[in-house]
């Protein structure tokens, strides 16, 4: 497995060394992307993990070796941790809504790819470019679970897998 991520542009962001050491006990390669849009970022990100199954945790989410192995052993193509939606306080940022203490395994429309695994057979089996995103639509990670879901596949998020949004 890869892990990538996706480093912001706010002070905040200190997971880089954290999630560095958690990838050397994990025995996992660690991938680093930081450019201006978010969807190339993550495209690149795909590339190098090359065919590879993938963990996107972005800077600004806070979890630990536990998180990681819950999402990974779950045995589910897509699977998200839960953390909180900017802009909706309390609630798990995924569609349809669900309270941050919420519980268990639910089957989303949409998450968000802050701390989202991701097995290879999905990429095997979806177009380029795998996240975009158009300028009057939601985000690059909407774009991703719905052509993922037209492939046939299910998108999840384990409310047991609480991880932090900072």
């Amino acid at each position: 497995m890869k892990i990538c991520t996706i480093l912001g542009r706010r002070e905040e962001n200190v997971a880089e060394f954290y999630i560095k050491a958690v990838c050397d006990q994990l025995k996992c390669q660690y991938i680093e992307v930081k450019g201006v849009w978010l969807h190339d970022n993550r495209n690149i990100c795909v590339e190098y993990a090359d065919g590879d199954d993938i963990l996107f945790w972005d800077s600004d989410i806070v979890a630990d070796v536990e998180d990681v192995e819950k999402l990974r052993n779950s045995n589910l193509d897509i699977v998200s941790g839960s953390y909180e939606h900017r802009g909706k306080s309390g609630m798990v940022c995924c569609t349809p809504d669900l309270p941050l203490d919420s519980f268990g395994l639910h089957e989303l429309d949409y998450c968000g790819a802050g701390f989202l695994f991701i097995k290879k057979e999905v990429f095997q089996k979806l177009n380029k470019p795998y996240f975009f995103h158009y300028p009057d639509e939601p985000g690059e990670d909407i774009y991703f679970c719905r052509e993922a879901k037209k492939a046939g596949f299910k998108v999840y998020v384990d409310c047991d897998c609480k991880v932090l949004h900072i």
